[in-house]
């Protein structure tokens, strides 16, 4: 536990460094913060500070510029203080109702918002089941021999299949074939579906097969794709000057693998997760800091949605964006689970 002098010269070289990108000095600290002492005794506690792995020094006689360690330190004493002022959070519940209620607009809005209000990256999946649940199903006559199956699940996701016919059918034929299946298993998961497959005349039994791998695939897919925002903001920075780094992190956030490895953990674990610099296991997110918190209905619906920047990151506004916003997604996520579902064409 530092002392009070110290914690407060941490806060300081935290939040000059994030301004400014540049070492903070004992004797700008004294200039500008006062804090009753002297220049020397600031040095004194910087040194305890070096030492104690909270600040570190790009020269011996530079200033101090903030660790991972020290980074972890404020965050941990500002996670239950940092949240946005009331007229913010007006302003951004006022942002989402002047919107249809639509979950993908939902959260293109939330990574919007977030990105202009932290000016770094903000990212927000869209909210997915953890089981696949039928909604309806439609056939579309393309060739006698051909049809399209469109698969829409609950929370209007849509998946769509060609699929090659055995014999050859016309479209109303198909259309009956679609209305006798919606009869049967609407609202049901793959394990109901299997309850329900006897009798099953040949074309019904075909749609269903392709139904129950579609389902399967859409359950192996662990979150949907995130929306990404901001890339803009994060190129600027001088952490990422580098063409190699700044191509590095483009190719994660292009390709998934950053998602694939940190994503399902946070819709696992809940609530707010922040991830600091050497925390994080690629290499290319080293200099990176992230700011997760899921959303939605536990273990019916939920996303994810955040900021990541480089680790001289605003981590008291990009909290408080993010645990606001995602509390609020979770209450119009709820409320969107009850009202009645509009038809997907």
């Amino acid at each position: 536990m530092l002392t009070k002098r110290r914690e407060s010269i941490l806060k300081i070289i935290i939040g000059e460094y994030i301004s400014t990108v540049a070492p903070v000095g004992s004797e700008a600290i004294v200039l500008k913060y006062g804090l009753g002492t002297s220049p020397a005794t600031v040095r004194n506690e910087m040194a305890a500070l070096e030492e104690e792995g909270f600040i570190k020094r790009p020269h011996p006689s530079a200033g101090g510029i903030p660790s991972d360690k020290g980074y972890r330190y404020y965050v941990e004493s500002i996670l239950s203080t940092a949240k946005l002022s009331t007229a913010e959070q007006q302003t951004i519940r006022h942002q989402f109702h002047q919107i249809e209620g639509s979950l993908e607009e939902w959260t293109h809005l939330a990574a919007s918002i977030m990105t202009e209000g932290v000016r770094n990256v903000a990212i927000a999946t869209f909210p997915k089941s953890p089981r696949a649940r039928i909604k309806r199903l439609e056939l579309i006559f393309l060739h006698e021999y051909l049809a399209l199956l469109i698969l829409i699940l609950q929370q209007a996701q849509v998946r769509r299949q060609v699929i090659p016919l055995k014999v050859a059918h016309t479209q109303n034929t198909l259309t009956f074939a679609a209305n006798a299946l919606n009869d049967s298993f609407d609202g049901l998961t793959l394990p109901g579906i299997k309850l329900k497959e006897a009798g099953l005349t040949p074309l019904e039994q075909q749609v269903v097969d392709v139904t129950k791998r579609l389902m399967q695939e859409q359950e192996r897919q662990a979150f949907e794709e995130p929306y990404v925002d901001g890339l803009r903001y994060l190129l600027v920075q001088p952490e990422f000057a580098s063409k190699e780094v700044a191509q590095r992190l483009m190719e994660l956030l292009e390709g998934g693998e950053f998602f694939s490895g940190i994503i399902p953990g946070v819709l696992a674990s809940g609530g707010l997760r922040v991830i600091i610099g050497e925390e994080n296991q690629d290499e290319a997110l080293r200099h990176c800091s992230l700011v997760l918190g899921s959303y939605g209905v536990p273990g019916v619906i939920s996303g994810v949605i955040g900021i990541l920047g480089p680790t001289r990151l605003a981590y008291g506004r990009a909290i408080a964006n993010v645990e606001y916003i995602s509390t609020l997604l979770g209450q119009m996520t709820m409320e969107f689970q009850k009202a009645p579902e509009e038809s997907v064409n």
